[in-house]
């Protein structure tokens, strides 16, 4: 007894997340408390089809089952060649008298099945598949009702369906009773939100049964996606930007594949798995708070070059969408600096100018020129901004830098005399003969100074390239020989 039960709320608990719309035909209205003297003299269970396919429920079963009982009690079975039209109803008057409801006409009368025990404190109504031996309802259950004290409801009971009044499922998850009558505004949207949970999906009301005569009732619909939406935007060697525009609140899911996998359903994107219902890392969820406004979400982790299929679907309150929206993108290539020329020249005695050419860029942060007088220990001497917009450009652009050196080649002169001294020192222990060394290094780098300064030296130049993510790489490396200043 233990494991079916352990099944039914493990499957209930599974299928909560994706409160929306059934998929499926449901019990809509369940009114259990027919007297002889009362308006309406015989028990009923409604049934609607939320789904745009007419459904075969030949062979089904209504079934009741008391507040606390094991199995169900009665039944009923619908006879053969019967379906329910898309958004349409189905009335199964039960036991009692009449063959009408409020002067609608049941479609079928069983009068084994008698819910009037229930009507002060609890019990169920079931709908269920063939027979299959399941010990609690002898079929598989395809809808369930719990109300009162009831031991077995879809999560939790319902409120009691007191003389006069019956149990009416929600038409979404925004409805209400005021909502759903007369010049509401969800009035003449069926009957079609289940959450799995009873206490949730129904609320009590007076009687309005409807049979298969009576008009199609369509669901509210699922999200739209508005129009050029979704797509990327901002596609770089590693990652890339979604977009995405609903006609609801509602959230936008999606999963990242390889070019040519085969297109997961709507249930398995929302779960971030693949066709094989394998996990799928690169996935995510934009959310909209407000309705026809752009969201989006940067994904990462992309690899250069590629292609990928990209799988989006839709989801509200009350819907997930149907179909899956693909968009084919590719990473762009490796560098994302087009390098078309590169040069450096001195016009004037400690004065560099530097020039360069890009084809075209992508997420192009910034450059960096560093500089050194040997080409082996280099030195950063300036950034300049990539002149693309948000560092992108498909179109070339140039670049002129001009530069002082002069003090940096000052220090680096100079440089190679301390060292000497600090090498030296050790050597000398008389304490004057140190000063006398210390004396003559100084006129001897003041001398060496003005001798090195009228030299020409050896400029090396590196052109650096820094993109948003940090990434750096380098593009070139010139030399040219610049006189420093007397």
């Amino acid at each position: 007894m233990k494991k079916p039960l352990f099944l039914a709320v493990f499957l209930l608990t599974f299928y909560a997340s994706f409160a929306q719309i059934a998929n499926n035909v449901i019990i809509s209205e369940v009114y259990a408390s027919a007297t002889s003297s009362a308006t309406i003299t015989r028990d009923y269970i409604e049934l609607y089809n939320p789904t745009s396919q007419e459904i075969d429920i030949a062979g089904w079963k209504v079934k009741y089952k008391s507040a606390t009982g094991t199995t169900a009690s009665s039944s009923g079975t619908i006879p053969a060649d019967t379906k329910i039209k898309a958004y349409g109803y189905y009335l199964v008057g039960l036991a009692g008298t009449g063959t009408a409801a409020s002067g609608v006409t049941f479609d079928l009368i069983v009068n084994g099945v008698d819910l009037s025990s229930s009507s002060t404190g609890g019990g169920h109504a079931a709908l269920t598949k063939a027979d299959s031996g399941e010990p609690v309802w002898g079929g598989v259950p395809v809808d369930i009702v719990g109300w009162g004290t009831a031991n077995l409801p879809e999560g939790s009971t319902s409120a009691v369906p007191i003389t006069g009044t019956v149990i009416e499922r929600k038409a979404c998850k925004a409805a209400t009773a005021a909502s759903t009558a007369s010049g509401g505004l969800h009035y003449q949207l069926g009957n079609g939100y289940d959450s799995n949970n009873n206490s949730v999906d129904f609320y009590r009301v007076t009687p309005n049964p409807q049979n298969s005569a009576s008009s199609l009732e369509m669901p509210p619909p699922p999200p739209v996606f508005i129009a050029g939406y979704p797509n990327s935007s901002a596609i770089t060697i590693n990652s890339l930007t979604l977009n995405s525009q609903l006609n609801h609140i509602g959230k936008t899911y999606y999963v990242v594949l390889p070019n040519n996998a085969t297109a997961p359903s709507p249930r398995q994107v929302k779960l971030a798995k693949n066709a094989n219902d394998n996990a799928v890392a690169l996935s995510g969820t934009i959310s909209h708070t407000t309705a026809s406004t752009t969201y989006n979400t940067n994904v990462m982790g992309l690899a250069a070059a590629t292609a990928y299929d990209i799988y989006l679907v839709g989801e509200d309150d009350d819907n997930l969408q149907s179909t899956v929206t693909k968009l084919e993108v590719t990473t762009e290539n490796v560098l994302p600096v087009t390098l078309t020329s590169y040069s450096i020249k001195s016009n004037a005695p400690g004065q560099l100018e530097v020039n360069w050419s890009t084809a075209s860029e992508i997420d192009n942060n910034h450059f960096e020129l560093i500089i050194s007088t040997d080409g082996q220990m280099f030195q950063k001497l300036i950034s300049v901004n990539s002149k693309g917009t948000n560092g992108k450009s498909d179109t070339p652009l140039n670049y002129n830098v001009n530069l002082s050196v002069n003090d940096f080649m000052r220090t680096h002169s100079l440089a190679g005399f301390g060292l000497l001294a600090l090498l030296l020192m050790p050597a000398f222990r008389n304490r004057a003969l140190r000063l006398f060394v210390i004396a003559l290094m100084i006129l001897s780098i003041a001398a060496c100074e003005k001798k090195e300064m009228e030299k020409e030296s050896m400029v090396y130049v590196k052109l650096m390239q820094v993109d948003h993510n940090g990434f750096t790489t380098e593009l070139g490396i010139k030399a040219t020989k610049v006189r420093a200043v007397e």
